[in-house]
């Protein structure tokens, strides 16, 4: 979708669910669709000219219950802006630039809303290491 497109579709008044994945869609997009505060739905994914610099203009969006950011290029200098959606219950990170220890820090901040496409290497290095321990073995870390 292009911003001309964005801004066209902004322009539906009872849009409630929409679908801007795999195009075009940059942060000017966005900004476009940000005055759409009754979508309750909102996928930007497979979008890579979606930056941080959208995150101020999703954070207006105060109806949205999901929002897929994967695919995108937004990491954690604004997610955290997103806590003013207090109605959001899915949120989607995959193939971002989303850290998996902000990651933690916002499930523990937001624990009403499930967020998920962020790996846990610190989780599987760790049971494997109990696992370890557990037979016996030893473990080295380099």
């Amino acid at each position: 979708m292009t911003v001309q497109g964005a801004r066209c579709v902004a322009k539906l008044p009872n849009v409630t669910w929409l679908d801007a994945s795999g195009g075009v869609l940059c942060d000017q997009g966005v900004l476009a669709l940000s005055s759409m505060t009754q979508l309750t739905y909102l996928s930007v994914s497979q979008n890579q000219s979606v930056t941080d610099d959208a995150i101020p203009h999703l954070a207006r969006l105060t109806n949205l219950r999901s929002l897929n950011l994967s695919g995108t290029k937004v990491t954690a200098a604004r997610l955290l802006l997103l806590a003013s959606l207090t109605a959001l219950t899915s949120l989607s990170l995959y193939n971002t630039g989303v850290k998996p220890c902000l990651a933690k820090r916002m499930a523990a901040a937001w624990p009403e809303v499930l967020i998920s496409g962020i790996p846990e290497p610190l989780l599987t290095v760790t049971t494997t290491i109990k696992t370890f321990a557990r037979r016996g073995s030893r473990v080295y870390l380099a």
